[in-house]
Order: C-alpha cells, then sequence, then structure tokens
C-alpha cells in the first residue's frame, strides 16, 4: 500500500508546488516539511527544474530535463534510467539554486538547509530505532516516491510532440487519476498550470478536440503493459 501510495503523494506534492494547498504561509511551510519526510526530497527544486524550466519549455531542447536528452524512444530501459539522467542533468541548476540562495538570500537557504536536516534526521533515527523496518516502511517507499516522481515527467512526454501547443503531454483518462489527483489530464494541466487540479477534467474537456486522439490514454496500466513489457516481444 505504501509503495502505491508514494505515486500520490508524488502528485500531491506536484500539485501543492504548483497551488499551495493554504492560504496561510505557515501552514504551506508545514506541509512542505512534511511532504518531503514521504517524498524522500524537500520540494524546493520544484520551481526551478519544474515551473521555470518544464513548463516553460514542455519537453522542448531548452528543457534541461526533457526526455530526450540521453536516448530517443519510449521503452522500458528509457524509462527506468530517466529518474537517473534527470539527476545527472538537473544536479548543476540545482547547484546554482542552492549556491545563489546561500549568497543572495540566507532565509530561503535556511529553509532548505530544514529540510535536509529534517529528513535525514528522521530516517537515522527510524533506521536507529530499528533497521529493518525503517528500509522496509520507510525508506522504500522514500524511493518509490522519488522514482514515480522523475519517471512521471517520461511518462507523460515520451513520444509526444514537444513542439505542439496541444500534443505535448500524454493524458491518462482512467482510474489512475482519483489516485493521482487529476495529473493524468497532463495537457489540460500544462495549458493552465494553475489551474486547481479538481478542475483539470473540465479543463481536459476544454481542448480534447485539439489534442490527438493517441495521446490519450484510457488505462493506466494497458499503457505501461503494451508500451514496456508487450513491445519487447
Amino acid at each position: 500500500a505504501s509503495m502505491t501510495l508514494s505515486f500520490t503523494v508524488s502528485a500531491m506534492h506536484h500539485n501543492h508546488s504548483h497551488r499551495p494547498i493554504w492560504r496561510p504561509r505557515f501552514l504551506n511551510l508545514a506541509t512542505d516539511a512534511w511532504f518531503t519526510l514521504f517524498q524522500g526530497h524537500p520540494g524546493y527544486v520544484f520551481k526551478t527544474m519544474h515551473i521555470e524550466n518544464h513548463h516553460r519549455f514542455h519537453n522542448r531542447e531548452p528543457d534541461i530535463t526533457r526526455t530526450d536528452r540521453f536516448r530517443s524512444g519510449n521503452d522500458l530501459l528509457g524509462l527506468l534510467m530517466h529518474p537517473i539522467e534527470f539527476v545527472i542533468a538537473a544536479s548543476p541548476t540545482i547547484a546554482i539554486r542552492v549556491s545563489d540562495a546561500f549568497r543572495k538570500d540566507p532565509r530561503d537557504f535556511a529553509l532548505i538547509a530544514i529540510h535536509y536536516l529534517l529528513l535525514i534526521s528522521v530516517d537515522i533515527l527510524l533506521f536507529w530505532l530499528d533497521w529493518k523496518s525503517a528500509i522496509y516502511v520507510v525508506l522504500l517507499p522514500q524511493a518509490a516516491a522519488m522514482f514515480w516522481l522523475l519517471a512521471s515527467n517520461y511518462l507523460q512526454h515520451a513520444h509526444a510532440c514537444a513542439d505542439s501547443e496541444f500534443n505535448h503531454s500524454r493524458n491518462f483518462l482512467g482510474l489512475i487519476n482519483p489516485l493521482v489527483f487529476n495529473v493524468g489530464y497532463h495537457t489540460a494541466h500544462h495549458h493552465e498550470p494553475d489551474r486547481h487540479w479538481s478542475d483539470l477534467p473540465a479543463g481536459h474537456k476544454a481542448i480534447a478536440a485539439q489534442i490527438s486522439p493517441v495521446l490519450n490514454e484510457p488505462s493506466f496500466i494497458w499503457y505501461l503493459l503494451r508500451v514496456f513489457f508487450l513491445s519487447i516481444f
């Protein structure tokens, strides 16, 4: 259940980064810290790598984390390698982001440092209390949440048309959406990034006629089986 819900945590963290859950800032800061524990990494990178980079370029060549940066195609190897390649490509930009915060914005840098310290301290404490349970209950779900967060970029954009206004993303329209807070309606999300997640089905409906039917997948599970496993044979 934790491994499955790690996918949900990634979607919640993503949606919160675009449109924070609360009006009071202190509640959003507390929620950021809470997500850090489940995601396995602080969420400060969302603004730099996701909002300012990915949503600006929609997987086109200037997008640092574009799915065809290291290899073209859409296959199992590409899916499994993309999170690693994502980190390799994004690390220099993230390092600059932290360095700039250290030099120019001590308060922002302190928040970043607090999130890392919180995550590391909690993981070490739980590992010390019961290392076997910590691996099973905490570390593996954190790793799964990070994998899904990064792999979702590949799932949603590999072999889509990056230069198209409405065909740069793949949409998953089935029962996956209640589990992932409608992030499956990905074209609508890119079209209006600040639109609330609960309104994305309506957003998708409004632009559906302009999206290639090939990019509307009725079943997430069938897509995984068809593209990443049956295609091998």
